[in-house]
């Protein structure tokens, strides 16, 4: 049987495990996130080719290109929803496969805002300077 004493150096190394692991799951998210942002915008982009070719065949190719020329130069800015999605949604996976109690709320400017209140996990709302690794306020 472990000594009394010996409780709070296993507490400090549970919790420097659960930190280690956060910090794994926040990456693993936004790397998973990133790739699929970035398949997204291959998809997005063939789309927009092969509408290029469509409206050639009706109104001429330089007018065709001429029209998906603004969408085509601003398809890379769905990488970034896409990642956000995907990052919430990795990680409030994570959260309901291990029995966290999630908890939701309106902020003051009226975002809805879903917090885990085991490890302290931003599953929701938008993000601001002043957050942690963790995603603590």
């Amino acid at each position: 049987m472990a000594d009394q004493k010996d409780i709070p150096a296993y507490r400090k190394e549970i919790d420097h495990i659960d930190t280690e692991l956060l910090r794994l799951l926040n990456e693993r998210s936004k790397n998973y996130g990133f790739l699929v942002g970035f398949a997204a915008l291959f998809a997005l982009g063939y789309a927009l080719y092969r509408l290029t070719l469509v409206l050639a065949g009706v109104v001429g190719y330089s007018t065709a290109e001429a029209i998906t020329y603004l969408p085509m130069f601003f398809a890379f800015l769905i990488v970034f929803p896409a990642q956000h999605f995907v990052d919430g949604w990795y990680k409030r996976r994570y959260c309901t496969q291990h029995g966290h109690r999630l908890e939701s709320f309106k902020s003051n400017a009226g975002i809805e805002v879903t917090w885990c209140k085991r490890c302290g996990l931003r599953l929701g709302g938008q993000s601001h300077p002043g957050a942690s690794a963790r995603g603590e306020p």
